[in-house]
């Protein structure tokens, strides 16, 4: 009696499952989008006015990729951030990258300077040392050649593992407009000058950070400064891979990352790629109650915030 008792349970259940089937892929249907296909040199064909209204009145767009080695997830993100830039005015390209190596992207796609080639193989994401990243670029670089310097797309690296060319970049800032600085953060540049991955505990990281925050509060106060936003970036990622060094864990790296993008995004409109753990609004890896970069910008309520890890679906 029992046995016939649970057939005859299973049976509703598996009619009850069919009969919301079709309702369910009726949806699916009905709101799907066709991207036809990964190749990112084939535009999104899909008229923006289908877009949801969240996705319409984003500032900020997270993309992820469950993998960073698939090509597949990269020519993807790279088709929808094109759709953005034409359809929804998005100026700046964030990269899980170096602050450096972004940087010699981003003068390349502004103004030509610099070997595109070589400025793949610099950066320290081995994972972008790729065809698929360099075709990117080079449509950047063509993007920005038909828009004034206002509206030209910029490429930051948000990645705080890294000092890969940041003092070197300040001090080329700080001498094209003849700004001299004090002893203290001539060493600070001298010590961090050279590249370093190992972590290690920063004895006088309160002083540092805070010598730092002198810099750029004197920049601000500078009406006319040349690169000014290039050099209160360096100087923001440069705090920020000391503090990370210091203390090199996940929540201080996808914090420090939050705060480099909120920092630097000018309230303009942004697209993020990075790894799904950093993209996700929750926690990275799961159940590990360690915040995420998504989780970190969702808790500045006051932003309208998208993101989209590669299943296409969004919250």
């Amino acid at each position: 009696m029992n046995k016939q008792f649970i057939i005859f349970i299973i049976l509703i259940f598996f009619n009850f499952a069919r009969a919301q089937e079709k309702p369910i892929i009726g949806w699916i249907d009905n709101n799907a989008l066709n991207i036809s296909n990964s190749n990112q040199t084939n535009d999104i064909n899909i008229p923006f006015d289908r877009m949801s209204e969240k996705f319409k009145n984003a500032r900020i767009y997270g993309f992820g990729e469950a993998s960073h080695q698939h090509k597949d997830f990269f020519n993807l993100k790279t088709k929808f951030f094109k759709y953005l830039v034409i359809n929804n005015n998005l100026k700046i390209l964030f990269l899980e990258e170096s602050f450096g190596g972004a940087y010699s992207a981003n003068k390349y796609v502004k103004n030509g300077e610099g070997n595109p080639v070589e400025i793949i193989k610099n950066f320290r994401q081995g994972f972008l040392h790729t065809s698929e990243m360099l075709s990117l670029i080079e449509w950047i670089k063509t993007y920005n050649e038909s828009q004034t310097i206002q509206n030209q797309i910029q490429i930051y690296g948000m990645d705080c593992m890294f000092n890969y060319n940041i003092v070197s970049i300040l001090e080329s800032i700080f001498q094209e407009n003849n700004f001299e600085l004090k002893s203290n953060i001539l060493e600070l540049f001298k010590k961090y000058k050279v590249e370093k991955f190992e972590p290690y505990k920063i004895k006088e990281i309160t002083a540092e950070i805070s010598q730092i925050q002198s810099v750029q509060d004197s920049i601000k106060n500078i009406s006319l400064f040349k690169n000014k936003q290039d050099a209160l970036n360096g100087l923001e990622a440069l705090k920020s891979y000391i503090t990370f060094m210091n203390e090199p864990t996940q929540n201080i790296r996808d914090k420090n990352m939050a705060d480099l993008i909120f920092y630097a995004s000018d309230f303009k409109k942004a697209f993020i790629s990075a790894h799904n753990y950093h993209i996700q609004k929750t926690e990275l890896p799961p159940k590990t109650s360690i915040p995420s970069l998504g989780n970190w910008l969702e808790k500045k309520k006051w932003l309208k915030i998208l993101f989209s890890r590669f299943r296409f679906w969004c919250w």
